[in-house]
Parts: structure tokens; C-alpha cells; sequence
């Protein structure tokens, strides 16, 4: 895809991202239809929900998604993805980037200790070369994985990479929506706030939720269709690291944005004390994720992410970002 086309169906994947009042299922097929926009799987594509166990293996928790396959080929796809050898998991499933070319990916991993393991077989019988695979994992180890089969090979270019960095935010916040029901505060489009509870009383909390409902305002209209990157800057994962905004429609038509609580599960093994922001920035740092893009997905300042990932790297012994890997554990979460 083109800069231009991936612009132009950005805000598209966002908008389905928190369209969550028709069950998971239906969110699920909505994502991936947006997603096709910006992906070429001319051999089919998939999509399905997964979550990583404590023991490291994969467990589909899902309806698969998978238009263009026929179902023994879907089965076959599920049946690899559940038998990923755990020492395969992360790289495939759980760490940054969010979008990667499949050949790459397997080329860089020790598949070869794995002579059982050769999803490229299954691939190969039904004429496909390649696949793009866009993958998000929460800390807490549920995560959307959406691939695009293709017939010829597909490099994935570092801007495409960068932009699905921002869109995997509202993917998983959406994600976490289905579990998340708590209504804070009701605000018309324009971020005049019509009612207000809890945390989101307080005078901060109202600010931000006022520009943010101004910012979503503005991506969706002609201004932001002139120009959808600076779009996709602005509408940032959550609020405060605390809220979404999703639509509501009362019975005139008119549309309001419900802040609904949101945040992030922690999946960190805390070695020492740390408070919930510092094991949420944590988590994500241990995931892969830049400072500046820790920042997108909570909706806090950079600056605030950093001066967080400090303290919390200083209070855990870990010295380079990379020895934060190891820190990285899937929760136990509660079933739907």
C-alpha cells in the first residue's frame, strides 16, 4: 500500500476499533474488513483473537475470521497457530513490530530446533509465497492477529510499520472494551461534557477529556481527511492512560463520546514494589515498545512515560531495555 492509501483508511481501522456494542465476534470481522483496506492478501486473509497461557502456548479464544479459505484450510491455520513451540511464541505473537513480513520473521527465529513446526508447508500447498502478518498483544498476553495471505513476496516498509504501531493502540483498547463496561463521563462531539463521575470529575480529568473529544472531533472531519496522518497522531490510545471514548447515539441521532474505563492489565513479574503506572509503562517497555509510542497508546506525555520508565528500571535492577524482556508475564485473566 501506498502512504497515500494507508492515510486514507487509517482513521477507518480506528473508527472499527471502538464499534464494540455488537459483541466480539462482530468487532472482530469489522477490524479486519477495515484492515484489508491496507493490506494486499490477494490468497485470502484471517483474523483471529488469542491469548498467551502461562505456560507459553497459545490459546484461541475467538471465533476465526478467515474470508477467502476454505475450512480445512482455516483449520489447518488455527491448528499451527496452537502448537507454536513456546520459545516461538513471543516473536511471533507478543513483541514489537506490529506488522511483519512472515518469511522475514521465521528467518530471524530458531525455527530449524523445531523440524515439527513448518507452517511454510501448509502455506505452500495453497499456492501462497507470503504473508504479512499485523499482530498486538496487550501486557496481560490477549492479543487480535490479522494476516494477509499473498502469492508473491511483500516487503513491509519501515513507514507502514511505524503507522501500524498507532493503529494496534485502538486495537487493543477496543479489545479491552468487551471487558470493560464502567461509563465516567458522557460528552457531546464538540467536548462539552454533559455528565461526569469518579476520577473523571476532577478538574484534569475534565480537560483532558474535553481535547481529546476535540481532537476525535477534528480527524473525522474534512480537515482531518486533508491531512488523516496528523489525524491519526492526535486520537491517541486512551485518555490519561485511563479512559476511551466511544460513540453513543441517543434516539434523536445525536452523537455523544462515553469515556469508559480502560487501562491496561500490568503483565510484569514486579521484582520489587512499583506503583500501577510504573508496571503499566513497564509492561509495555518490556513489550518492545518506545517510549513515544507508550505514550501514544496510555495517552500521557512522553516526558511523564519517561521519568516513570526510569524510576521503575531503577526499582527492578534492569539497566538496558533489553533486559526488560525477561520481565514480561502474561496474567490470568477471567474468562468472558
Amino acid at each position: 500500500m501506498t502512504s497515500r492509501s494507508f492515510d486514507r483508511y487509517a482513521i477507518r481501522v480506528v473508527e472499527a476499533a471502538y464499534r464494540i456494542e455488537r459483541g466480539l465476534d462482530e468487532w472482530l470481522a469489522e477490524v479486519l474488513r477495515a484492515a484489508t483496506k491496507l493490506l494486499d492478501g490477494d490468497k485470502g486473509y484471517g483474523a483471529y483473537i488469542y491469548r498467551v497461557e502461562k505456560d507459553g502456548h497459545i490459546r484461541i479464544t475467538s471465533s476465526p475470521h478467515h474470508p477467502g479459505f476454505s475450512t480445512g484450510d482455516t483449520k489447518e491455520g488455527l491448528d499451527y497457530a496452537r502448537r507454536t513451540p513456546p520459545a516461538l511464541v513471543r516473536p511471533m505473537f507478543v513483541f514489537d513490530p506490529p506488522v511483519v513480513n512472515f518469511h522475514s520473521l521465521w528467518s530471524q527465529m530458531p525455527h530449524e530446533h523445531f523440524p515439527d513446526y513448518q507452517p511454510f508447508d501448509s502455506m505452500a500447498r495453497s499456492d501462497i509465497r507470503d504473508c504479512v502478518v499485523v499482530r498486538g498483544c496487550d501486557p496481560t498476553g490477549e492479543g487480535v492477529f490479522i494476516s494477509a495471505m499473498t502469492s508473491r513476496p511483500w516487503p513491509v516498509q519501515e513507514a507502514a510499520v511505524e503507522r501500524w504501531r498507532l493503529l494496534r493502540a485502538h486495537i487493543l483498547a477496543g479489545l479491552r472494551l468487551h471487558r470493560n463496561l464502567v461509563e465516567e463521563a458522557v460528552l457531546d462531539r464538540h467536548g462539552k461534557v454533559v455528565h461526569a463521575e469518579g476520577e473523571a470529575r476532577e478538574t484534569r480529568a475534565l480537560d483532558a477529556l474535553r481535547e481529546r473529544a476535540r481532537h476525535i472531533d477534528r480527524a473525522r472531519s474534512a480537515e482531518g481527511r486533508r491531512d488523516p496522518e496528523a489525524a491519526l497522531r492526535v486520537w491517541q490510545g486512551l485518555v490519561n492512560g485511563r479512559w476511551s471514548l466511544v460513540d453513543k447515539f441517543d434516539s434523536d441521532g445525536r452523537r455523544y463520546l462515553i469515556a469508559r474505563r480502560n487501562e491496561p492489565g500490568e503483565g510484569v513479574a514486579a521484582l520489587r514494589p512499583l506503583s500501577r503506572r510504573e508496571r503499566q509503562i513497564l509492561a509495555y517497555a518490556a513489550l518492545g515498545y518506545a517510549n513515544k509510542h507508550i505514550a501514544y497508546t496510555l495517552g500521557l506525555a512522553p516526558s511523564t512515560v519517561s521519568s516513570h520508565l526510569r524510576s521503575a528500571m531503577r526499582r527492578v535492577g534492569a539497566s538496558t531495555r533489553a533486559a526488560l524482556a525477561d520481565l514480561w508475564a502474561p496474567a490470568v485473566q477471567d474468562e468472558r
